[in-house]
């Protein structure tokens, strides 16, 4: 079982010394600035009194970042996500998902690890938006466009409901003839609350 577990980065200033898998000395002054890290590990304390280390250095961590769905996203997409912000953290915890292969986990544990594997992008994710805030509350020029599409599917919608209104045979229950009658009643909910400002409108909903 295992007792308490310590996780921490090594700077330049501090003192640092790690041999045959075991940590031997690691000494911060906090009353001075510590410097770039270079490397982090963590330490697995069982109730024995046994320990499991790992030990990582930037460069390592730094393969695991690039390989990672969260940065690719940024880079991509400009989106924020935990290495920009959390980066100490994340390595902590990259360090720690390698230690965790050699610890006696439970099943539930062990999900628990797949899971952040698999899903990094969980993180809240921003997009960077460099707009001032004129540009963004700027309003939108009206050409027409959301007024011809929203035209054409009222008619369509209202059309669908005739025929089957008119229709002496009951309507065959269909994806066309459920679809079109909802699209009606979505364009009426649109219009109410002023999402949509149609002009010149043949037809009333």
């Amino acid at each position: 079982m295992i007792s308490s577990i310590h996780a921490d980065k090594v700077c330049e200033n501090d003192e640092f010394e790690y041999n045959i898998g075991e940590i031997v000395k690691h000494k911060i002054d906090f009353r001075n600035e510590r410097g770039d890290a270079y490397a982090y590990y963590t330490v697995v304390t069982f109730k024995d009194g046994t320990k499991k280390t790992e030990v990582m250095s930037k460069f390592e961590v730094e393969q695991i970042k690039e390989r990672s769905s969260a940065w690719a996203s940024f880079k991509k997409y400009g989106k924020i996500c935990p290495w920009n912000t959390d980066y100490d953290e994340m390595a902590k915890k990259t360090v720690f998902k390698r230690a965790s292969k050699w610890l006696p986990l439970s099943a539930e544990a062990k999900q628990a690890i797949d899971i952040d594997n698999d899903n990094e992008t969980d993180f809240p994710t921003y997009t960077v938006d460099n707009r001032t805030p004129e540009q963004m509350y700027a309003p939108v020029e009206d050409d027409g466009i959301i007024d011809a599409q929203c035209a054409v599917v009222e008619e369509k919608a209202v059309s669908a409901s005739s025929a089957i209104a008119c229709s002496s045979q009951k309507p065959v229950f269909s994806t066309t003839i459920c679809v079109l009658p909802s699209l009606t009643f979505i364009l009426k909910n649109l219009h109410s609350t002023g999402a949509l400002r149609p002009r010149n409108y043949n037809h009333k909903l």
